[in-house]
C-alpha cells in the first residue's frame, strides 16, 4: 500500500512541476506610471465604513467603498473604471465627506518628488 502511495505521489508531483513557470519568470515587473498627474485630480481614502442609505448601497458603490478602504484613489481612475457618473461620485463624496469618513487630498498642494528626495539630503 505505501509504495503505491509513494509512486502516486511521485507521478503527480512530476506532472504539476512541469506546469509551473521558472522561478525567473513569476518576478513582478516593475511599476511604471504610465500617465502624469492631472491637474486637480482629487484622491480619495476612506477612514471608516460610513452609512448610507438603502439607495446609495448598490453593487458598483460598496465596491468603490470596498478599493477606498484598502488604498486612495484618485477621481480619475474611479470615473474611468466604474460605472459611477460624475454626478454620483459627486454626491458620494459629499456624504462621505459631511460623515468624516473620507479623507480628500489635493496632489497640487503635496510636496513635489523632487522637494522630497531633497529634503531627506
Amino acid at each position: 500500500m505505501m509504495q503505491t502511495i509513494t509512486e502516486w505521489t511521485r507521478r503527480t508531483t512530476s506532472s504539476f512541476g512541469g506546469s509551473r513557470p521558472p522561478a525567473g519568470d513569476t518576478e513582478f515587473p516593475q511599476t511604471v506610471v504610465s500617465e502624469p498627474d492631472k491637474p486637480g485630480d482629487l484622491v480619495y481614502r476612506l477612514k471608516r465604513w460610513p452609512e448610507l442609505p438603502t439607495a446609495m448601497r448598490t453593487a458598483e458603490v460598496l465596491r468603490l467603498l470596498s478599493l477606498l478602504s484598502s488604498r486612495p484613489l484618485r477621481r480619475s481612475w474611479i470615473l474611468e473604471r466604474t460605472r459611477l457618473g460624475e454626478e454620483h461620485l459627486e454626491m458620494l463624496t459629499k456624504r462621505l465627506s459631511a460623515q468624516g469618513a473620507l479623507d480628500i487630498f489635493d496632489p497640487a498642494l503635496l510636496p513635489t518628488r523632487a522637494f522630497a528626495l531633497n529634503a531627506r539630503r
